[in-house]
Protein backbone atom coordinates (compact mmCIF):
# COMPACT_ATOMS: atom_id res chain seq x y z
CA UNK A 1 0.00 0.00 0.00
CA UNK A 2 1.14 3.61 -0.48
CA UNK A 3 2.64 5.16 2.65
CA UNK A 4 -0.43 7.40 3.04
CA UNK A 5 -2.66 4.29 3.33
CA UNK A 6 -0.48 2.02 5.46
CA UNK A 7 -1.74 0.34 8.59
CA UNK A 8 -2.38 -3.35 8.06
CA UNK A 9 -2.39 -4.68 11.63
CA UNK A 10 -6.16 -4.86 11.56
CA UNK A 11 -8.96 -7.33 10.92
CA UNK A 12 -10.11 -5.41 7.83
CA UNK A 13 -8.11 -3.34 5.35
CA UNK A 14 -9.45 -1.30 2.45
CA UNK A 15 -7.34 -1.65 -0.70
CA UNK A 16 -7.69 -0.93 -4.43
CA UNK A 17 -8.12 -4.18 -6.37
CA UNK A 18 -5.03 -3.54 -8.52
CA UNK A 19 -2.79 -3.66 -5.44
CA UNK A 20 -3.72 -7.23 -4.51
CA UNK A 21 -3.63 -10.74 -5.97
CA UNK A 22 -4.72 -14.24 -5.03
CA UNK A 23 -2.60 -16.07 -2.46
CA UNK A 24 -0.45 -18.97 -3.64
CA UNK A 25 -2.45 -22.20 -3.42
CA UNK A 26 0.37 -24.24 -1.91
CA UNK A 27 1.26 -22.22 1.22
CA UNK A 28 -0.49 -20.99 4.36
CA UNK A 29 -2.08 -17.61 4.91
CA UNK A 30 0.74 -16.69 7.29
CA UNK A 31 3.39 -17.49 4.67
CA UNK A 32 1.38 -15.62 2.03
CA UNK A 33 1.19 -12.57 4.29
CA UNK A 34 4.98 -12.41 4.34
CA UNK A 35 5.17 -11.88 0.57
CA UNK A 36 3.64 -8.54 -0.56
CA UNK A 37 5.92 -5.90 0.98
CA UNK A 38 9.29 -7.67 1.10
CA UNK A 39 9.06 -9.85 -2.01
CA UNK A 40 7.59 -7.12 -4.21
CA UNK A 41 10.30 -4.71 -3.05
CA UNK A 42 12.99 -7.24 -3.93
CA UNK A 43 11.40 -8.14 -7.26
CA UNK A 44 11.05 -4.52 -8.38
CA UNK A 45 14.61 -3.62 -7.35
CA UNK A 46 16.01 -6.58 -9.24
CA UNK A 47 13.82 -5.82 -12.24
CA UNK A 48 15.13 -2.24 -12.24
CA UNK A 49 18.69 -3.58 -12.16
CA UNK A 50 17.92 -6.07 -14.92
CA UNK A 51 16.76 -3.21 -17.12
CA UNK A 52 19.66 -0.92 -16.20
CA UNK A 53 22.59 -3.29 -16.68
CA UNK A 54 23.84 -4.10 -20.16
CA UNK A 55 22.67 -7.62 -20.91
CA UNK A 56 20.50 -7.75 -17.80
CA UNK A 57 21.22 -9.73 -14.64
CA UNK A 58 21.57 -13.10 -16.38
CA UNK A 59 25.05 -14.44 -15.72
CA UNK A 60 26.00 -11.43 -13.58
CA UNK A 61 27.39 -11.37 -10.04
CA UNK A 62 24.83 -10.11 -7.52
CA UNK A 63 25.46 -9.17 -3.89
CA UNK A 64 22.50 -9.19 -1.48
CA UNK A 65 23.54 -8.89 2.18
CA UNK A 66 21.47 -10.57 4.91
CA UNK A 67 20.19 -13.54 2.93
CA UNK A 68 17.82 -14.66 5.68
CA UNK A 69 16.30 -11.25 6.38
CA UNK A 70 12.77 -10.46 5.27
CA UNK A 71 13.67 -8.74 1.99
CA UNK A 72 17.06 -10.41 1.51
CA UNK A 73 15.62 -13.92 1.67
CA UNK A 74 13.31 -13.11 -1.24
CA UNK A 75 16.01 -11.19 -3.09
CA UNK A 76 18.53 -14.03 -3.30
CA UNK A 77 15.89 -16.43 -4.63
CA UNK A 78 14.47 -14.01 -7.20
CA UNK A 79 17.96 -13.07 -8.40
CA UNK A 80 18.94 -16.70 -8.97
CA UNK A 81 15.66 -18.35 -10.01
CA UNK A 82 13.88 -15.58 -11.96
CA UNK A 83 16.59 -13.27 -13.29
CA UNK A 84 19.16 -16.10 -13.64
CA UNK A 85 22.07 -14.33 -11.96
CA UNK A 86 25.32 -16.19 -12.53
CA UNK A 87 26.62 -15.78 -8.98
CA UNK A 88 24.64 -14.74 -5.91
CA UNK A 89 26.60 -13.63 -2.84
CA UNK A 90 25.04 -13.04 0.55
CA UNK A 91 26.13 -12.47 4.16
CA UNK A 92 24.99 -14.25 7.33
CA UNK A 93 26.05 -14.88 10.89
CA UNK A 94 27.61 -18.32 11.52
CA UNK A 95 24.48 -19.45 13.40
CA UNK A 96 22.30 -18.82 10.36
CA UNK A 97 24.62 -20.36 7.78
CA UNK A 98 23.65 -23.87 8.85
CA UNK A 99 19.94 -23.28 8.19
CA UNK A 100 20.19 -21.33 4.94
CA UNK A 101 19.76 -24.24 2.52
CA UNK A 102 16.96 -25.69 4.63
CA UNK A 103 14.98 -22.45 4.65
CA UNK A 104 15.85 -21.16 1.17
CA UNK A 105 16.83 -24.19 -0.90
CA UNK A 106 20.01 -25.60 -2.41
CA UNK A 107 21.90 -23.83 -5.18
CA UNK A 108 20.48 -20.38 -4.46
CA UNK A 109 23.48 -18.65 -2.90
CA UNK A 110 26.83 -19.39 -4.54
CA UNK A 111 28.83 -17.72 -1.78
CA UNK A 112 27.85 -17.10 1.85
CA UNK A 113 30.13 -14.85 3.90
CA UNK A 114 30.33 -14.39 7.67
CA UNK A 115 29.58 -10.70 8.18
CA UNK A 116 30.50 -10.83 11.89
CA UNK A 117 34.18 -10.78 10.93
CA UNK A 118 33.80 -7.18 9.73
CA UNK A 119 33.55 -5.35 6.42
CA UNK A 120 37.25 -5.70 5.61
CA UNK A 121 36.97 -9.48 5.77
CA UNK A 122 33.73 -9.45 3.76
CA UNK A 123 35.35 -7.34 1.04
CA UNK A 124 38.39 -9.59 0.93
CA UNK A 125 36.20 -12.68 0.39
CA UNK A 126 34.02 -10.99 -2.25
CA UNK A 127 36.91 -9.45 -4.12
CA UNK A 128 37.18 -5.77 -5.02
CA UNK A 129 35.51 -4.70 -8.24
CA UNK A 130 33.89 -8.09 -8.81
CA UNK A 131 30.16 -7.39 -8.26
CA UNK A 132 27.85 -6.18 -11.03
CA UNK A 133 24.88 -5.35 -8.82
CA UNK A 134 24.34 -4.84 -5.10
CA UNK A 135 20.86 -4.81 -3.59
CA UNK A 136 21.52 -3.00 -0.32
CA UNK A 137 19.02 -4.08 2.32
CA UNK A 138 21.24 -3.20 5.30
CA UNK A 139 22.60 0.30 4.69
CA UNK A 140 26.00 -0.95 3.50
CA UNK A 141 26.27 0.91 0.20
CA UNK A 142 29.27 2.93 1.36
CA UNK A 143 30.96 0.19 3.40
CA UNK A 144 30.94 -2.34 0.54
CA UNK A 145 31.17 -0.03 -2.46
CA UNK A 146 34.69 -1.16 -3.37
CA UNK A 147 33.26 -4.60 -4.24
CA UNK A 148 31.25 -3.05 -7.10
CA UNK A 149 32.65 -2.92 -10.63
CA UNK A 150 33.66 0.66 -11.52
CA UNK A 151 31.79 2.33 -14.42
CA UNK A 152 29.38 -0.56 -15.04
CA UNK A 153 28.34 -1.59 -11.51
CA UNK A 154 25.06 -0.59 -9.88
CA UNK A 155 23.83 -0.23 -6.29
CA UNK A 156 20.15 0.02 -5.40
CA UNK A 157 19.38 0.61 -1.73
CA UNK A 158 16.26 0.47 0.40
CA UNK A 159 18.14 1.32 3.60
CA UNK A 160 20.05 4.55 2.97
CA UNK A 161 18.63 8.09 3.15
CA UNK A 162 16.17 8.51 0.24
CA UNK A 163 15.68 11.57 -1.94
CA UNK A 164 13.50 14.07 -0.04
CA UNK A 165 11.50 15.15 -3.09
CA UNK A 166 10.51 11.58 -3.95
CA UNK A 167 9.85 10.73 -0.31
CA UNK A 168 7.47 13.68 0.05
CA UNK A 169 5.42 12.33 -2.86
CA UNK A 170 4.88 8.91 -1.29
CA UNK A 171 4.69 10.21 2.30
CA UNK A 172 2.53 13.36 2.27
CA UNK A 173 2.95 13.71 6.04
CA UNK A 174 6.72 14.25 5.78
CA UNK A 175 7.74 17.36 7.72
CA UNK A 176 8.58 20.28 5.39
CA UNK A 177 12.10 20.71 6.80
CA UNK A 178 12.97 17.05 6.23
CA UNK A 179 12.68 17.32 2.45
CA UNK A 180 15.71 19.63 1.93
CA UNK A 181 17.74 17.77 4.56
CA UNK A 182 17.13 14.42 2.87
CA UNK A 183 17.91 15.93 -0.53
CA UNK A 184 21.28 17.23 0.69
CA UNK A 185 22.25 13.91 2.31
CA UNK A 186 21.11 11.93 -0.74
CA UNK A 187 23.10 14.25 -3.04
CA UNK A 188 26.21 13.79 -0.91
CA UNK A 189 25.95 9.99 -0.96
CA UNK A 190 25.31 9.89 -4.69
CA UNK A 191 28.16 12.29 -5.41
CA UNK A 192 30.57 10.22 -3.31
CA UNK A 193 29.60 6.88 -4.84
CA UNK A 194 29.28 8.03 -8.45
CA UNK A 195 32.21 10.45 -8.62
CA UNK A 196 34.75 8.81 -6.32
CA UNK A 197 33.94 5.16 -6.99
CA UNK A 198 32.37 5.50 -10.46
CA UNK A 199 29.37 3.27 -9.69
CA UNK A 200 25.71 3.91 -10.42
CA UNK A 201 23.60 4.42 -7.32
CA UNK A 202 19.93 4.97 -6.56
CA UNK A 203 17.33 4.53 -3.83
CA UNK A 204 14.48 2.12 -4.47
CA UNK A 205 10.94 2.55 -3.16
CA UNK A 206 8.12 0.05 -3.46
CA UNK A 207 5.39 0.56 -6.04
CA UNK A 208 2.39 -1.61 -5.01
CA UNK A 209 1.41 -3.88 -7.90
CA UNK A 210 -1.04 -6.74 -8.21
CA UNK A 211 0.68 -7.75 -11.46
CA UNK A 212 3.99 -8.21 -9.69
CA UNK A 213 2.26 -10.19 -6.95
CA UNK A 214 0.85 -12.52 -9.62
CA UNK A 215 4.39 -13.15 -10.90
CA UNK A 216 5.56 -13.89 -7.36
CA UNK A 217 2.56 -16.17 -6.78
CA UNK A 218 3.58 -18.16 -9.86
CA UNK A 219 7.13 -18.46 -8.54
CA UNK A 220 5.87 -19.78 -5.20
CA UNK A 221 3.56 -22.30 -6.83
CA UNK A 222 6.37 -23.47 -9.15
CA UNK A 223 8.73 -23.97 -6.23
CA UNK A 224 11.09 -21.15 -7.28
CA UNK A 225 10.33 -18.94 -4.27
CA UNK A 226 10.04 -20.04 -0.64
CA UNK A 227 8.76 -17.51 1.91
CA UNK A 228 10.89 -17.54 5.05
CA UNK A 229 8.62 -16.94 8.03
CA UNK A 230 10.09 -16.30 11.45
CA UNK A 231 7.82 -15.71 14.42
CA UNK A 232 4.04 -15.74 13.98
CA UNK A 233 1.96 -14.15 16.73
CA UNK A 234 -1.74 -13.46 17.08
CA UNK A 235 -3.08 -9.93 16.82
CA UNK A 236 -4.37 -10.22 20.38
CA UNK A 237 -0.87 -11.00 21.69
CA UNK A 238 0.26 -7.42 22.27
CA UNK A 239 3.50 -8.37 24.03
CA UNK A 240 4.38 -10.69 21.14
CA UNK A 241 3.61 -7.98 18.58
CA UNK A 242 5.78 -5.50 20.47
CA UNK A 243 8.61 -8.03 20.75
CA UNK A 244 8.50 -8.78 17.03
CA UNK A 245 8.43 -5.10 16.07
CA UNK A 246 11.34 -4.39 18.43
CA UNK A 247 13.34 -7.18 16.82
CA UNK A 248 12.72 -5.65 13.39
CA UNK A 249 13.72 -2.21 14.68
CA UNK A 250 16.95 -3.56 16.18
CA UNK A 251 17.69 -5.59 13.06
CA UNK A 252 19.18 -8.46 15.04
CA UNK A 253 18.33 -12.10 15.67
CA UNK A 254 15.31 -12.49 13.44
CA UNK A 255 14.94 -14.90 10.53
CA UNK A 256 12.70 -14.07 7.59
CA UNK A 257 9.46 -12.17 8.03
CA UNK A 258 7.66 -11.51 11.29
CA UNK A 259 3.95 -12.19 10.79
CA UNK A 260 0.97 -11.01 12.83
CA UNK A 261 -1.96 -13.38 12.35
CA UNK A 262 -5.55 -12.14 12.59
CA UNK A 263 -7.06 -15.61 12.28
CA UNK A 264 -5.63 -19.09 12.68
CA UNK A 265 -4.85 -21.08 9.52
Amino acid sequence: MPASHRGTLAEYVLSPSYFVAQKPANISHAASASIPLAATTAFQALKKADEALAGGLAGKTVLIPAGLSGTGSFGVQIAKNYFKAGKVITTLSPAKMSIFDERIGNNVADQIIDYTKGNASVLEEIGKGSVDFMFDTQGQSIALVSAIKPKTGLILTISMIPNGTEMAEISPGLAWYMKPIMNVVDFGIKRYLTSWWSVKYDYHTLNPSGKDLDILRGMVENGDLKPVVGDVVGLEDLSGVRKGCKQILDGKGGVGKFVVSVVKD
